[in-house]
C-alpha cells in the first residue's frame, strides 16, 4: 500500500532559470581545484562532488564539512534563482489534496534546505509537509539515503513510498532505495525516458493524474 507521495522541487514544485545552476556549478568546479580535484558540471553533480571528496579525504568530518561548502556556493545561486522561479500550477492545491486523502507528504531535493524552505513557506505549505530531505542532510541523489531518511522519520518502508520528479536521477534514486516513481514532464514525447520500463508518467501535476498512477502501481503491487 503507498503511504506516502515525496516530491522533488525543481522541475516539479518550481521551475527556476537553470542556467543560474550551471554558474553555480562552475564556482563549485573551481572551488574543489584548491583541492586539487577536478569534476565537471555534469549530471549527477552533487555525487561527483561528494564522491571525489570521499576520494580525496580519509576523515568523513572532512568530506562533510568541504561538501556543506560547496553546497553553500550553490545555495546563493539558488537564491537569486529563486527570485524569477515559477511554481508549478496547483501544487499546493494537489499537496492540500493528498493530505486530506490521508497520504503523508514529503520533499526529497538535491536543492539546499534555505531554498527549499524559501518555496515551501512561500506556498504556506510548512504544516502540510511531514518530513524534508535536501543536499545537505544526507549524502545527494542517487544515493538513496534520502529516500532512506524520509521513510525513517515517518515510520515507513520505501515500497510504501511514490517519489515523483523529472529526472532520469530520481528514477535512480527512486529505485535504489527500492521504491516507486512517478515522472512529471510536460513533453509527451518523453524523450528517452520513455525507453525505460515500469515508469508512470504525468503531464500535470493534480491529484487526479497522481491517484490514477498509484493505482496503475497499487494494482502491480
Amino acid at each position: 500500500m503507498i503511504r506516502a507521495i515525496i516530491f522533488d522541487v525543481d522541475g516539479v514544485i518550481s521551475h527556476p532559470d537553470l542556467s543560474i545552476f550551471i554558474k553555480a556549478r562552475e564556482e563549485i568546479v573551481r572551488f574543489l581545484s584548491s583541492y586539487n580535484i577536478k569534476i565537471t558540471v555534469g549530471s549527477p553533480f552533487f555525487k561527483k562532488v561528494y564522491d571525489a571528496l570521499q576520494n580525496r579525504f580519509k576523515d568523513p568530518k572532512r568530506v562533510w564539512e568541504i561538501y556543506l561548502k560547496a553546497s553553500n556556493i550553490a545555495t546563493k545561486h539558488e537564491l537569486m534563482a529563486l527570485k524569477n522561479a515559477i511554481i508549478e500550477e496547483n501544487v499546493g492545491e494537489t499537496i492540500s489534496e493528498l493530505r486530506e486523502k490521508g497520504y503523508l507528504v514529503a520533499i526529497c531535493s538535491l536543492s539546499g534546505r534555505r531554498y527549499v524552505s524559501e518555496i515551501i513557506n512561500k506556498l504556506r505549505l510548512s504544516n502540510k509537509i511531514s518530513a524534508i530531505v535536501t543536499r545537505e542532510d544526507v549524502k545527494p541523489k542517487p544515493y538513496p539515503d534520502g529516500i532512506f531518511k524520509i521513510c525513517n522519520d515517518l515510520d515507513i518502508e520505501p515500497e510504501e513510498c511514490v517519489y515523483i520528479g523529472d529526472h532520469y536521477i530520481d528514477i535512480e534514486t527512486a529505485r535504489n532505495a527500492g521504491s516507486n516513481i512517478i515522472m512529471f514532464t510536460k513533453n509527451k514525447n518523453k524523450g528517452n525516458l520513455d525507453r525505460i520500463k515500469n515508469i508512470s508518467f504525468i503531464t500535470e501535476l493534480n491529484i487526479k493524474s497522481i491517484l490514477n498512477c498509484i493505482s496503475k502501481l497499487s494494482d502491480d503491487l
